[in-house]
């Protein structure tokens, strides 16, 4: 015991073992023992998040609800204080003080870093005074600091991006030929209507951000009808004098951190492009007529599946899936490379696009979109700070209607060959080249890349080197002989991302299913303190949070990667059963069966079964053929799966057993 100016204080050095068992009595009558007023401090050998250790065990549980119930307070550095010796084990925060009655503004704690043991001690200052310091406020800023240094940094890195790439070689003379040529008359693009603006404003999200002049979609909902006219007019104007006006070119750029990227630097943060509300009005209108010619001419070649309508991600991984198991059956070797533009949108050569524009499309589309491009200027706004105006030299601006159909027009002569499979969607593509012999395999794919890598100079694309890969998928031993693009070797993996969708060199699907598996989990561990039983939220709110925020994680291309085996859905199957009893509450002797009944779950076999069916119906109607012809299924010879086409999946049986107690009474 200690006096002090304020009186006496109680001083206990505390040990607690981590084998035996503590409770939240035993704390409670070992804290009555010091009194009213008292430091106690050690190795509590108990984690809990409240005094900043990482994670919390059922002793830290424990030890917090006796603080809670009487009134304790704790001092802790918030960092670690055992360092365990076991490389496979991570330091985390085992010692701190517990007080009572003694105010924190007297006291500071801080570590003393002793190697001599693996519990490094913790030190703790008790002042008459309260303690103060002559650096001031920490903050992460001062009032120094220049706020519009950050979006003028910001400004000057994306001008840089927002430039072609530079050329290879000397450019094609009918690049700089084709624009200047003659054009023949053409009348411009039909007059929109009243009703057709609109239509197109109530469409439109009230909730999406406004442009730089603050003009929202509610805005534009609000507008009577005159001055719908108004605009009607002044699209009709655009049309017929193939003229953007330059006030809708203006972009706000709002840049978001892209997590786990350095943070100092400029390029770990994404750029957002708000655009003008009337311009992505005038957009969907002129889209639509841009679309039709596009269509009438069959300018978008039918391996390019991105942005366009009825076109998903599902069904181009389904075509790279029915392309390599045809492969595994016929006991050949499949030879593929993964690519992936860089910058693909920012860098979007306007010379080579408009080039393209002018061949394909009559002169007053080319003329509109020639002026939508040019004069193109942003600034990036970081809080209440602004940049100034930068041009944009190359690129379609991101998160505008037209920018990604005008993509898919300047990458619409990407080279193909008959004896590759060519897959892409965006910037996404995947080449794939099949044969008995590997050598061969290869040789036709890299005759196919020596190809690409030539059209990418041309048009002053570049591929992004660490997002590529070669890949070989096989049931025989032995590799295909590596690739080059641009004279680099690809690197060889087993095992690929394409589409959000993880290919193994045998298509088992184990290490897809096993990603989404830890996924999650991940996303249940961080959830359930508003899934557990001592949540006070229903179980009706629970289980949206899982079906909005988990199980979209795991039922993602379940049409595909249902062909896997049962072990590997049945992985998916525990997960789903481990949430759901923690949801309803459930006891241990409660069935599966039950707890999916009670709650109105479907199993995981349920869910395939019903994408599955609704999957066919949607190919048996798509408007690409090649897609079509994934409705019909390749005969099985030798694989023992089921295959992605078949609306059964014989091999997965329900994990469920039977039911037999009924689960309404037992979480009563």
């Amino acid at each position: 015991m200690v006096n002090t100016r304020t009186g006496f204080i109680t001083l206990s050095a505390v040990y607690c073992p981590p084998k035996h068992k503590i409770s939240e009595a035993n704390f409670t009558d070992f804290f009555k023992t010091l009194g009213n007023r008292f430091i106690a401090g050690g190795d509590w050998n108990a984690k809990h998040i409240y005094w900043g250790s990482r994670l919390t065990t059922s002793r830290g549980r424990s030890l917090k609800e006796c603080l809670d119930s009487n009134h304790l307070l704790t001092l802790s550095t918030g960092s670690p204080t055992y360092w365990p010796s076991d490389p496979e084990k991570t330091p985390d925060l085992l010692d701190f003080f517990i007080t009572k009655n003694v105010c924190p503004q007297y006291t500071t704690v801080e570590s003393s870093l002793d190697g001599s043991s693996d519990h490094s001690p913790i030190i703790l200052t008790i002042s008459s005074i309260i303690p103060t310091s002559d650096r001031g406020c920490e903050s992460l800023h001062n009032f120094k600091t220049d706020w519009n240094s950050f979006p003028e940094a910001f400004g000057t890195h994306l001008a840089e991006v927002f430039k072609p790439n530079e050329a290879q070689g000397d450019d094609d003379p009918d690049i700089d030929f084709i624009p200047n040529q003659d054009f023949q008359l053409s009348v411009p693009p039909s007059p929109t209507s009243p009703s057709e603006v609109l239509r197109e404003i109530k469409n439109m999200n009230a909730k999406k951000a406004p442009g730089f002049n603050l003009i929202t979609p509610r805005l534009l909902k609000e507008l009577p009808k005159k001055c719908v006219v108004f605009l009607t007019n002044l699209f009709n104007a655009t049309f017929r004098l193939s003229h953007f006006p330059n006030v809708w070119k203006v972009s706000q750029i709002i840049m978001i951190y892209k997590p786990g990227k350095p943070a100092h630097e400029t390029s770990s943060y994404r750029p957002i492009s708000l655009t003008p509300v009337l311009s992505k009005l005038w957009e969907k209108i002129f889209l639509v007529r841009l679309s039709k010619c596009i269509n009438e001419r069959d300018i978008i070649p039918q391996h390019q599946f991105g942005f366009r309508k009825h076109h998903l991600t599902v069904e181009q991984v389904h075509r790279v899936y029915d392309s390599i198991r045809h492969c595994l059956e016929t006991k050949q070797y499949c030879s593929a490379a993964f690519l992936d533009i860089q910058q693909a949108f920012d860098r979007v050569w306007h010379k080579g696009l408009l080039c393209k524009v002018k061949k394909l499309l009559p002169h007053p589309i080319y003329s509109t979109i020639s002026s939508y491009l040019e004069n193109r200027v942003f600034f990036v706004k970081q809080g209440e700070a602004r940049s100034d105006l930068f041009e944009c030299l190359a690129g379609v601006p991101q998160g505008s209607v037209l920018g990604s159909v005008l993509y898919n027009i300047f990458t619409h002569d990407l080279p193909q060959s008959a004896d590759v499979t060519i897959a892409t969607y965006a910037d996404d593509a995947a080449f794939l080249s099949s044969f008995v012999d590997p050598i061969r395999a290869t040789v036709k794919l890299q005759k196919q890349l020596n190809d690409t890598h030539a059209w990418l100079n041309k048009w002053r694309i570049k591929a992004s080197a660490p997002k590529c890969f070669h890949i070989t998928f096989s049931l025989r031993q032995g590799d295909c002989p590596p690739v080059k693009l641009d004279n680099t070797i690809l690197p060889q993996t087993n095992c690929v991302k394409y589409l959000g969708f993880l290919l193994d060199r045998h298509l088992t699907w184990k290490d897809h299913i096993k990603a989404k598996r830890d996924e999650t989990n991940h996303r249940f561990r961080n959830l359930l303190w508003l899934l557990c039983r001592q949540s006070t939220l229903s179980t009706n709110n629970k289980l949206l949070i899982y079906t909005t925020i988990q199980k979209p994680i795991w039922i993602y291309g379940i049409q595909i990667w249902s062909t896997a085996s049962k072990s590997n859905i049945m992985c998916l199957q525990r997960v789903q059963n481990n949430i759901l009893r923690v949801i309803a509450g459930a006891p241990w002797f409660a069935r599966n069966s039950e707890i999916h009944d009670y709650l109105g779950i479907p199993t995981v076999t349920a869910e395939i079964e019903r994408y599955k069916k609704k999957y066919m119906e949607r190919l048996s109607t798509h408007p690409n053929p090649l897609a079509y012809q994934l409705t019909t299924s390749r005969p099985v010879k030798r694989l023992k799966r089921a295959a992605a086409q078949s609306c059964s999946h014989s091999k997965c049986h329900s994990p469920l057993n039977k039911f037999t107690y009924s689960l309404a009474t037992d979480c009563k």
